[in-house]
This record gives C-alpha cells, sequence and structure tokens, in this order.
C-alpha cells in the first residue's frame, strides 16, 4: 500500500461503529462465525474492510461463503484477509455430504428440526400465498382482446426451493461451526446468510446477530424478517 493512502480499514475511529456491531463487540474473545452470500465480491468493499477491521482489533473469525466468487476481479485488499474461507458447495453438486449433514443435525435435534423445518416451509408458502412483491398482473392481448392472471404460482415455485435451499445450506454449515468451535453466527445480510443463521438458531439454539441493509428490506419475505430479527442477539 503507497505511503500516506487511508483505507476505510486503516481509520478505526472513523469506522469503529460500523466495523465492530454492538452484538460481536459484545463477544470479543469468542469465536465468531461470519455468514456471507458470497465473498469477497468487488461490489462489497464494505463487507471487506469490516473484517480487516475486525481483524485488527483481534477478533477470533471464521468465514463461511454460500457460494464461490465468480469474479474475474478481486479488490487488492482482499489478500490481507487473514481468516479462514470456507466455501459452502452447491447442494445439488454434493448431495451426499449434505445428506449426512442433516442426519448428524437430526440426530442431534430431532424435535427442533422437525420444528424449524415445518417453520421454513409455512413461511415459505405463506409469503407466495399472498403474492410476495412479485405478486403482479400479466397479461397476454390478442389485438383488443386477452387476458390476465396473477403469478402466485409461479412465485410459490420459486420462493419455495429459494429459503428451503438455505435449509439445505445450513446443515453443512452446522456441521463446520460445530468442528470449527464457533460460539457465535454474525450474517452480513438478512436475507440469504441471515435466514442460514435463524435456521441454525432453531435447530441448535447458536446466538446469531445480524447486519442489516437496504435491499434485504425489498427481498425478505416480511415473516422471516420480523422472526429473524427479534430472535437476533
Amino acid at each position: 500500500m503507497s505511503e500516506g493512502t487511508t483505507t476505510r480499514a486503516e481509520n478505526p475511529r472513523q469506522h469503529r461503529m460500523e466495523a465492530e456491531p454492538h452484538a460481536i463487540r459484545a463477544r470479543r474473545g469468542t469465536r465468531i462465525g461470519y455468514l456471507l452470500k458470497c465473498f469477497p465480491r468487488i461490489s462489497e468493499t464494505f463487507v471487506l474492510n469490516e473484517v480487516l477491521e475486525l481483524e485488527r482489533q483481534g477478533f477470533d473469525l471464521r468465514i463461511y461463503s454460500m457460494n464461490t466468487p465468480q469474479e474475474a476481479v478481486t479488490h487488492g485488499l482482499s489478500a490481507g484477509v487473514r481468516s479462514p474461507i470456507e466455501y459452502l458447495p452447491h447442494p445439488l453438486a454434493t448431495g451426499h455430504r449434505y445428506a449426512l449433514a442433516h442426519l448428524e443435525l437430526f440426530a442431534r435435534h430431532p424435535l427442533r428440526y422437525l420444528a424449524t423445518l415445518s417453520s421454513v416451509l409455512l413461511t415459505s408458502m405463506s409469503f407466495a400465498g399472498r403474492g410476495g412483491f412479485f405478486g403482479t398482473t400479466a397479461c397476454v392481448r390478442f389485438g383488443t382482446g386477452g387476458f390476465c392472471w396473477r403469478l402466485r404460482r409461479v412465485v410459490l415455485l420459486a420462493l419455495a426451493p429459494d429459503l428451503m435451499g438455505r435449509f439445505v445450506q445450513a446443515g453443512l454449515l452446522a456441521r463446520s461451526l460445530r468442528r470449527d468451535g464457533v460460539q457465535h453466527l454474525h450474517a452480513g445480510f438478512v436475507h440469504h446468510p441471515g435466514s442460514v443463521a435463524w435456521i441454525l438458531h432453531r435447530i441448535t439454539g447458536l446466538s446469531f446477530s445480524l447486519a442489516a441493509h437496504a435491499k434485504d428490506y425489498v427481498h425478505s419475505p416480511p415473516d422471516l424478517l420480523r422472526k429473524a430479527l427479534r430472535q437476533a442477539t
């Protein structure tokens, strides 16, 4: 880094509250899992700076990414991340690993596992059944005539696999967190990472915290958003 260059990671007084949220600050000395949808991403330098600042302050982090980055370019600062990063495989690519992880999770917490699975299914179907944010009217016109219909059924088919996919990933992540001795899970976003953290909390009791951003309020099912925010610590 050139002399005189100042980055957010080098200015802790200005960015301390952003880089060290209360839920994480209260757990200094605890091994923390940091869950992200994809890390690193060139468009999310604020996340990268937060990770670097937490490391600078001595936090014990383990980073878990739900997807492997596909970008051809990465930020130069990402080379400075010291914490181990684990990329969760796509559920369809390594189904046997997920199946074994879920069998272990069910054996450890059978009642909470079934209750959480039911809640995930009901949340998906409830949101889709109301049309959600995507319950718009589609029309096909033929000259002066035509017909319109509500896209509710399509939403149900799109949303249920989405949330269920996060439930599947949560099973393998639970195994990794247990292996790594993680005592608290922080989700960098509410929508995808936050729902996985909430699912894990429901099944295992692991405490979790959330970072909310504008798009989280647009993309998250309202019922799930309320549940996750209410149970986060």
